[in-house]
C-alpha cells in the first residue's frame, strides 16, 4: 500500500433560513469544493502508487497497468493489473457544532 495522504477537510458554516438549518445557497459551492479536493486526492492517490512502483506517468506500460476503480460518485480506489494498490477511499460527511465538514479518508 501507498504511503498515507492526508486529504484537508473542506468546512462550512450552517446557516438558518426561515428556521431551517442548512447549506442553503452555499450547497452547490460546498458540492463543488469537495468535488475538487476528491479529484484532487485521486490522483494524488494515482501518483504515489506509480511512485511507489519507481515508475513514471509516462512509461508506455503505465495506462495498461494503473487505473482506478469507482464505487458510485463518492468512492475509488486505485488498481495495478486489475488488483487494488490501495483501499477505498470515500467521502465522509459529518455535522456538529453549526458546522458540515467534508472529509475523503481510507475505509
Amino acid at each position: 500500500m501507498p504511503p498515507a495522504l492526508v486529504v484537508d477537510p473542506i468546512v462550512v458554516r450552517l446557516t438558518s433560513v426561515d428556521g431551517v438549518v442548512g447549506l442553503h445557497d452555499m450547497a452547490d459551492e460546498f458540492d463543488y469544493a469537495c468535488s475538487l479536493a476528491r479529484g484532487d486526492a485521486i490522483d494524488r492517490l494515482l501518483l504515489l502508487v506509480i511512485e511507489e512502483r519507481g515508475w513514471a506517468l509516462f512509461d508506455d506500460s503505465v495506462l495498461d497497468r494503473v487505473s482506478v476503480e469507482h464505487d458510485g460518485k463518492r468512492r475509488a480506489r486505485i488498481l495495478v493489473d486489475g488488483k487494488p494498490a490501495t483501499a477505498w477511499w470515500q467521502d465522509r460527511i459529518a455535522t456538529a457544532d453549526g458546522e458540515m465538514t467534508w472529509h475523503f479518508e481510507s475505509e
